[in-house]
C-alpha cells in the first residue's frame, strides 16, 4: 500500500496498487486526485492543458455548425431558389417589403423541409433519407416547370384577349394572384438541403443540444441568404428595361422559370 501527500496543496490519498505511486495514481484515481497526487506540478499549466483538451474536443462540434451554415448559404445561392421570386416580383410590381416577406417565407419553408428530412434520417437512415430528399427535389423541379409554363401561357392568353399584363393596380388583391404567389412559395420552400443531412446525422452522438444549435444556425443562414439575394436582385432587375418586349414580360418570366426547372431537373446540384 502506498500513501502520498502533496507538500504544496496538502492533498493526500492511499493506493493499494503494486506499482509506483505516480503510476498508480494515474491508473486508478480520479482527475482531481491525480492533481493532488502530483501537487508539486504547476497547477496553472495543468488547468491550461485541461482547457486545451476541451478546446480540441469541441472542434468537431464547431466544424459541424460551420458546415451547416456554409452549406445553407451556398445551397440557397443556387438560382432555382431565389430567381423565380425576383422575376415574379418584378412583373407583379411587388413592393420591397413584399419581396422580403416572400423570401422569409420561402427560406422558412426550406429550413422546415430540411429538418423534416433530418427526422427521416433517425427513422430510416441516411441512405433512405437522402433518396427521399432527392425525390422531393425532383418533384420541386417538375412543379417549377409546371408553374412557369402555366404563368407564361396564362399571361400570353391574357395578351391575346386584349388584356394588358402591366395593369396590376388591383391584381395583388385578386385571389388568383394570391394563389399563384402561395403556390410559388410552397414549391420553393419544399426543396430540402439534402447535402446537409449527413452533418445532422453525425451530430447525433453529441446530443440534442448541438442539433438544436445547428438547426438554428442553418435557419438563420438560409433565410438571411434568401432575403439578401432576393432584395438585391429585385433592386437590380427593376432597373432593367426590355423595351418593346416589356409587354411580354410576364410571358418571358414564366418561360424563364420553367427553363430553370428544366435545367435543375436535368442537372441536379443537390
Amino acid at each position: 500500500m502506498v500513501e502520498y501527500r502533496s507538500s504544496r496543496t496538502g492533498c493526500q490519498g492511499r493506493c493499494t496498487s503494486p506499482v509506483t505511486p505516480v503510476a498508480a495514481s494515474i491508473a486508478a484515481l480520479s482527475a482531481g486526485e491525480i492533481v493532488c497526487a502530483l501537487g508539486d506540478f504547476d497547477h496553472d499549466a495543468v488547468l491550461l492543458s485541461s482547457w486545451s483538451i476541451r478546446k480540441v474536443t469541441a472542434a468537431p462540434e464547431v466544424l459541424l455548425v460551420g458546415a451547416v451554415a456554409g452549406v445553407g448559404v451556398l445551397h440557397t445561392m443556387v438560382p432555382d431558389h431565389w430567381a423565380p421570386i425576383t422575376l415574379i416580383a418584378r412583373q407583379r410590381r411587388w413592393s420591397r417589403g413584399e419581396v422580403t416577406r416572400a423570401a422569409v417565407i420561402a427560406g422558412t419553408g426550406h429550413t422546415i423541409s430540411t429538418l423534416l428530412i433530418g427526422g427521416v434520417v433517425w427513422a430510416a437512415g441516411v441512405a433512405f433519407a437522402t433518396r427521399f430528399g432527392n425525390l422531393i427535389s425532383i418533384a420541386s423541379s417538375i412543379a417549377l416547370i409546371a408553374f412557369g409554363g402555366w404563368f407564361a401561357i396564362s399571361s400570353f392568353r391574357e395578351l391575346q384577349s386584349g388584356g394588358d399584363c402591366h395593369d396590376h393596380s388591383r391584381e395583388l388583391q385578386e385571389p388568383a394572384a394570391q394563389s399563384s404567389r402561395t403556390t410559388l412559395l410552397l414549391i420553393l420552400g419544399s426543396s430540402p438541403m439534402v447535402e446537409g443531412i449527413p452533418a445532422f446525422f453525425a451530430a447525433g452522438k453529441y446530443g440534442p443540444g448541438l442539433i438544436a444549435v445547428m438547426a438554428g444556425v442553418f435557419a438563420v443562414a438560409t433565410i438571411a441568404t434568401y432575403v439578401i439575394l432576393c432584395d438585391s436582385s429585385f433592386a437590380g432587375l427593376r432597373l432593367v428595361k426590355l423595351g418593346p418586349l416589356e409587354r411580354y414580360g410576364e410571358v418571358l418570366s414564366g418561360a424563364f422559370i420553367a427553363l430553370i426547372g428544366c435545367v435543375f431537373l436535368a442537372f441536379p446540384v443537390l
